[in-house]
Order: structure tokens, then sequence, then C-alpha cells
């Protein structure tokens, strides 16, 4: 049988996360170790604007929230969903009639949850983490950094942590605290941040060379340096860049008024009286720690206390590969492939072949018919597309290019086309054509074996710089249709196509 039957499992879970700037309701179904979101819905509540004086929250916040809680609830019981989880945060934690407030959502049917601060950063970690598996391989690991309205959590995450998160702290940090306190006084806002981060001994020490972060603003300021920087590729998870090119972006954001940033366009509106202080925030980070690269994640807590729940042979699957599965079955395509062969015989096309791409190549082969619901003429551009803007989880920028380049070839495409519709850009010319290869060898697999891809364990192919040579017992499945995509393979290697009969 082949190596990966593709599970159709579409189990659904929830999150209800009552944050300071926002209260969210998150449905999320596909592979336990790798959800995406089918619903998500959040309404600006300001719980974390707390009153002056008593700490307390205000009336009218609560109010909003526990209306807009009893609408999630509702929605809920629409959904016959069981497996949720309710939890709050450093808003409610931090207030005085933070435990009122808890109450009155249970009495709405809702049983919360309140993290401790200790227990927020250990989700975030695990949230990025749970996107991001390439940390554990990293000589001193990564930092995790999960700003909020009320809060500013920090990880390390490594290999021989417990739980692979070690120390971890939650500071009075949060952009809506911090704007809330210091209207008015950025320069008292920096010098506060500066102690608050300069108290903890072990930033200083962390040998950790990247920071992992998550929180709207946060991304808010990733957002910024993506359009600064006129990346190609807009999407957020795994966006990369120098801690030097986002402390430039720290010192710009927190120098504008606050008219600026909201006509700005990469701003959220609403964002814009708490930005310069994340800001600051990260400027602080990132001097005290000396990281040198920046990664954003699309994964934070509501994630981490999902991936928390799993057993450690789902810990151990690869997101990547588990998504790219999942989404071919939702794109009508459930026939099983023997990954394997294929790869093998992608190995014999090109020797060398290093552990990234073939991650890249199992991803292509798994929604290799990805076009396949489209119409014939547009099936190159438009499964590109689809493939580069799936929310794909354990990928960079580069491979989700890769993967959209190989899924366009497997379709026709060449390295001449993916410039209209794709940032070929973020590849090097070596591998764009390795790509069109990719794509070109699975072209030919899938009309050889297109039913049962079982046949190709017993083909291997050959090459010798002049003839591509494919060898096996393949008379009975022979014909114009796999010829042709034979001598395209072979043009593509350089080389004349040979075919090689064996009983």
């Amino acid at each position: 049988m082949p190596d990966h039957q593709i599970d159709s499992d579409v189990r659904r879970r929830a999150v209800v996360d009552i944050g300071s700037n926002s209260v969210r309701l998150v449905v999320y179904e596909g592979p336990l170790r790798s959800p995406i979101s089918i619903f998500n819905e959040k309404v600006l509540c300001g719980l974390g604007e707390r009153e002056v004086g008593s700490g307390n929250l205000r009336d009218e916040a609560m109010s909003e929230a526990l209306s807009v809680l009893t609408r999630f609830r509702s929605l809920l019981e629409d959904w016959s969903l069981s497996d949720y989880v309710v939890f709050a945060t450093a808003a409610v934690r931090d207030a005085p009639n933070g435990p009122a407030f808890l109450a009155a959502i249970r009495d709405i049917g809702l049983n919360p949850r309140l993290l401790t601060g200790d227990e927020e950063a250990l989700y975030a970690a695990l949230g990025i983490l749970s996107g991001a598996p390439r940390i554990l391989a990293l000589p001193h690991g990564a930092l995790a950094g999960d700003i909020g309205g009320g809060s500013l959590e920090i990880s390390h995450i490594h290999a021989e942590a417990p739980d692979k998160v070690g120390k971890r702290i939650s500071l009075p940090l949060g952009g809506l605290r911090l704007a809330g306190q210091w209207a008015g006084d950025r320069a008292g806002a920096a010098r506060y941040i500066e102690a608050q981060l300069g108290a903890v001994k072990w930033l200083r020490k962390s040998e950790a060379r990247e920071l992992h972060m998550v929180g709207g603003a946060w991304r808010a300021l990733a957002r910024v340096a993506l359009n600064r920087r006129g990346h190609p590729l807009k999407t957020l998870d795994r966006f990369a860049l120098s801690a030097a090119e986002m402390r430039s972006i720290c010192h710009f954001v927190a120098k504008q008024s606050i008219e600026n940033l909201e006509v700005m366009p990469a701003v959220q509106r609403r964002r814009a009286p708490t930005l310069p202080f994340a800001a600051l925030v990260l400027d602080n980070v990132l001097t005290i720690t000396g990281v040198e690269r920046i990664e954003t994640s699309s994964s934070g807590v509501r994630e981490g206390i999902l991936f928390s729940t799993l057993d450690e042979a789902t810990h151990e699957e690869d997101p990547l590969l588990e998504l790219a599965r999942y989404f071919a079955i939702r794109f009508g395509d459930a026939q099983a492939r023997d990954e394997e062969a294929m790869l093998t015989l992608l190995r014999q096309i090109m020797p060398g072949t290093e552990r990234r791409e073939e991650r890249w190549q199992r991803a292509v082969i798994a929604m290799a018919n990805l076009g396949l619901v489209f119409q014939a003429d547009a099936r190159p551009q438009q499964s590109a597309q689809t493939a580069l803007t799936l929310p794909l989880r354990g990928i960079g920028h580069p491979g989700r290019v890769y993967i959209a380049a190989a899924i366009a070839a497997r379709h026709g495409a060449g390295v001449d086309d993916f410039a209209a519709y794709l940032p070929v850009d973020l590849l090097d010319a070596e591998q764009a054509e390795r790509a069109e290869i990719t794509g070109a060898a699975l072209r030919l697999f899938l009309t050889l074996a297109p039913a049962d891809s079982r046949l190709l364990r017993d083909i291997r192919i050959e090459g010798d710089g002049k003839a591509l040579r494919l060898i096996g017992p393949v008379a009975d499945h022979w014909g114009r249709g796999p010829e042709k995509r034979l001598v395209r393979l072979a043009d593509l290697c350089g080389a004349e196509a040979d075919l090689q009969l064996t009983n």
C-alpha cells in the first residue's frame, strides 16, 4: 500500500480568547497537528482600558464582553461543539474585579480559565513552535515573544527544555497598558520599558540568535516592514527580516504621530495609538537580547493551547505535510500516492537534494492534483496562486514559492511562465529550475500511473548528461502521453529522452 493514506478527518475544535483588546472566537478544523481557522470573529471590547485609580474592569467593557460571549456560546451550541477552551489573560488577571467578571461569564454558560503570566508565556511559545518546528534544530533554539494589550511574554524555546520551552517571563508591557500609562510621554515609556526588560537577567545571557514574534501589534510592525521593503508575498506568517531592519522600522514608528500612523497604508487605524509603544518594546527586546534574525508567526496562545493537548507522536508530525495532505482532500484528490517511490525517482533525476527541498517536494506530491478543479487552460496559474495562498504552516516564503512553482509545472507551466503570477524573485535561479523539474517529473509520473502509483516502484531513471533513460516494465502503460512528458523532462535536464522496457 502507499506510504501515506490521506485522512479526511475534519474534527472541529474552538478557542474563546478573552484578551485585553478584544474578545475572539476561533473555530478550527483539519489535522490535529495543523489546525486551520474556519471561523474567526473578534470584537474590540477594551477590557484592558481599566478604571483609573481602582484598576477595575470598566462596567461598559464588561457588559459588551458578556454580550459578545453570549453570542459565542450560542454559536458553539449551533456547531454542537464540545471540544473548546475559554480563557482570559492579563486584563482580567490584573483587575481587582476580575474574579467577579469570571463569575458572570460562568453565569452565561461558559467556563473560563484564567491563565497565569507563566502559562500565557508557555502557550505563546508552544503556538510559535507548532508552526516553526525548525527552531528545535537551531544550536541555541530561539526566543518567542508575544505582545498583547496588557502584557508581554518572552520565552526561550530549545530542544533540551521540558516541553521544549525553558525560561520564560510575563511583563506588564502590553501596548494598551503602556499607551494608557504613558500617553504623551514616550521618552518616559522607553525608560520604563528598558528598566523592566533590563531586570530579566537571562535575556541578556541568551545565546539564541532568532526571535519569533506574535501578537497583533508586532505583526502590524512586520506589515510595515513588509510594505516598506516591497516584499512580493503578503503572507505575514514566517516573514523573516534582520534585527537591524526591524529596529529601523521600530525607530521610524516610535517617532510617528498617531495622526500619521492612522493614514499609513500598512497600519489599521485602531492600532495607531498603541503601535509606537509596541515599537519601543520590540526595539528594547532586540537591543537587550542581541538576536540577529526575526520571524513573524501566525500562531500564538490559542494555537499553543491546542498544541499542548496533543500527544508526543502528534507533536512529531510535520505541520506542512499534514496540511498538504489535508488540502488534497479538500480539493477533491483523495488518491493516496506512493510518496517514497516518487521521491526516489526525483533523487535519481536530481541527485543531492537537501532535506529542506525534500520536504517541499513531499508537499508538492501531496497537492500535485490541486489544479484539476480549475479549467484546463487556467490550471497552471490558478493552482500556483492557490498553493501560494493556502494557510500552510511550517514553511518559509521561499518554500511557498517553490511549492507553487512546482505545482504550476506539474500542470504544464515552465520557468519562463512563473514570473507572470509568482514572486519568483524569492527563489534563486537554481531553485526555480529545480521546482520546474520537480513539477515536470510529477507530470510524467501522474500521466504514466494516474490511478496506482505503485507501478513507479518498479522503474528507475538514469541520466548521464546526454540521455535521461526511463527503465522498467511499463510497456502496458506506455503511450503518447507519457512519451511527451518524458521528452519534456529530459529537455529540462539538458538530455535526450530514452525508454528501456524490461519484463
